[in-house]
């Protein structure tokens, strides 16, 4: 991470977040949240359509790369 200058880590939103955030934590690099990549979150939940997983990921992304963060 911090040889490549990577600012920024993502995780995937059906498995456990804890060890990209604890690899955010020690490279100095910021957690920017929970990617979907090949699942839908509930009709309630922030992708419940395929549109929707495109919008919120690339939201989620440009926000991460440009300094801020979101944990989940």
């Amino acid at each position: 991470m911090k040889g490549n200058n990577i600012p920024t880590i993502f995780c995937e939103s059906t498995v456990s977040d804890e060890g990209q955030k604890q690899v955010a934590q020690t490279t100095g690099a910021r957690f920017g949240g929970n990617l979907y990549v090949d699942s839908l979150s509930t009709k309630e939940g922030p992708v419940p359509t395929f549109l929707d997983l495109l919008e919120y990921d690339a939201r989620l992304i440009t926000n991460g790369l440009l300094g801020g963060s979101k944990s989940q």
